[in-house]
């Protein structure tokens, strides 16, 4: 089944073939991304800047899409929600006076921006989904790891960047335990502990505590409802449903 979460007609489509399929899911974890380094400012298919479009509307349409099958799994376990996200959330600023950041922009800034919309999301998540417990929203860091974040930067800046970070960076196996425990860990040994942070996850697998920003109701109100115009969707986040 082919996924394009920065395309929301193919997130649709994916969400119309599981619902043929029917099945629970016991954890969804939202993480693709792109991190365009050197380029331009660019778009989806869809018109949204590509990082805000890619590495976060892509994925909420996908969680509130899905829901149903979420819900399915909490009936007889644990259901999970994880997004990865990144440290560089702390540098970042919800622009909500230029969302598409037409006016300025740089890679960094828009990257940040998608990362830190990500944490706030999760926060109005976990408030959400309150009124069933059995469905654990939750956010991470994965460590700096070694990846082909890098692809869009020249090739002799790419092989350099390999070349001397192997030495400091962590593997793609060991960058990814963070979302494994996060996946598969004893509900007991995440939450409560999370709730001071929001949900949040550092790479070693422990409660972080995220920026001020990704602390902020009022800031993760205003997404949500800018979020659900845009997506179409449900005034209440769970009524929404596979039409």
């Amino acid at each position: 089944m082919e996924l394009d979460v920065s395309s929301l007609e193919s997130v649709r489509r994916f969400a119309h073939h599981w619902k043929s399929i029917g099945d629970p899911i016991d954890v969804l974890i939202n993480n693709a991304g792109i991190f365009n380094m050197g380029v331009p400012r660019s778009s989806t298919v869809d018109g949204y800047e590509a990082h805000l479009g890619t590495n976060y509307m892509g994925h909420v349409l996908l969680v509130s899409l899905l829901l149903p099958y979420l819900e399915d799994a909490a009936r007889h376990s644990d259901a999970r929600v994880i997004f990865v996200s990144s440290k560089l959330h702390k540098v970042g600023s919800v622009h909500f006076d230029d969302l598409q950041l037409e006016r300025k922009y740089s890679p960094l800034l828009a990257y940040s921006q998608s990362k830190l919309a990500q944490l706030l999301v999760v926060r109005h998540l976990r408030e959400a989904f309150k009124s069933n417990p059995r469905i654990v929203c939750l956010s991470l860091h994965p460590g700096e790891v070694l990846t082909d974040v890098v692809k869009t930067l020249p090739r002799p800046v790419q092989r350099l960047y390999r070349m001397v970070m192997q030495f400091f960076l962590l593997t793609p196996r060991q960058g990814c335990r963070s979302t494994v425990f996060a996946a598969s860990g004893n509900v007991g040994d995440i939450e409560p502990a999370v709730g001071a942070t929001g949900g949040y996850l550092g790479s070693n697998c422990r409660p972080l505590m995220p920026s001020k920003a990704a602390q902020s109701d009022d800031d993760a109100q205003e997404l949500w409802t800018w979020t659900l115009k845009e997506l179409a969707l449900d005034s209440s986040f769970l009524a929404a449903r596979i039409q």
